[in-house]
């Protein structure tokens, strides 16, 4: 039954030929609706009267998600007191990247380092820590260590006129690979940069030792000396 029409019908207008007492006959007279407002209202409210239902949605099963992968920003070494921004790579099961939101990060150990729920890394202790970011049934892991080092203190290597100087006295290859890690390093001071400052000095004490030049004895102090210093502040 459509109860809209019925209620315009019960409102209308009628005539009552009621009898003596009554109204006079031929008048017309409003009778009461059936439904009062509130009724009306309610039904409307409710779409009595039509399908409201509508079609449901399946999930698309090319859609399932099929990998998350974890990735730092900086590098898999830190050093305590550090912050490190890490991210998520998603892929659905064909391997298409795929954005997702509301990961769910764990540390595995929060003595080493905690891990915010945007996924920002901060390091806490030395040691050695698994970061997880989950979403969906899936989960993907990072490796992380943390390091007691005086970054500041291994930077200010850069500066230091004697690794100037050090630079011009190596082999063309040697002073290259030491002076980019000093550029490096200068742009960012991180644990990656620092050590690659103490790998390029490593390579260069190798080779000037090898060489038993007489006049690199004051290229071998030097670096020896740097080299010393980058492990010490490194806390290798």
């Amino acid at each position: 039954m459509d109860w809209t029409a019925q209620m315009n019908c019960d409102v209308d207008h009628k005539i009552d030929d009621r009898g003596p007492g009554g109204d006079e006959p031929g008048r017309k007279r409003r009778s009461k609706p059936v439904f009062s407002a509130l009724t009306a209202c309610a039904l409307a409210a409710y779409g009595c009267g039509e399908d409201t239902t509508g079609p449901i949605d399946e999930p698309d099963p090319g859609s399932q998600l099929g990998n998350i992968v974890v990735e730092s920003s900086i590098d898999v070494v830190m050093a305590v007191g550090r912050t490190m921004q890490l991210t998520v790579s998603v892929t659905d099961a064909d391997g298409n990247p795929v954005t997702v939101g509301g990961i769910d990060w764990q540390s595995s150990n929060l003595d080493i380092a905690t891990v915010s729920g945007s996924g920002m890394v901060t390091a806490v202790a030395a040691g050695e820590v698994r970061i997880t970011a989950a979403y969906d049934g899936l989960s993907g892991t990072i490796p992380l260590t943390v390091i007691d080092a005086d970054l500041e203190a291994i930077e200010q290597l850069r500066q230091d006129p004697l690794i100037g100087a050090l630079v011009n006295m190596l082999d063309t290859d040697l002073a290259t690979q030491l002076q980019s890690a000093l550029n490096d390093l200068g742009e960012a001071v991180t644990v990656g940069n620092c050590m690659a400052v103490r790998d390029a000095l490593e390579a260069a004490l190798a080779r000037t030792s090898a060489s038993n030049d007489p006049d690199a004895v004051i290229s071998l102090a030097v670096l020896g000396l740097a080299l010393e210093r980058a492990h010490d502040l490194l806390g290798l």
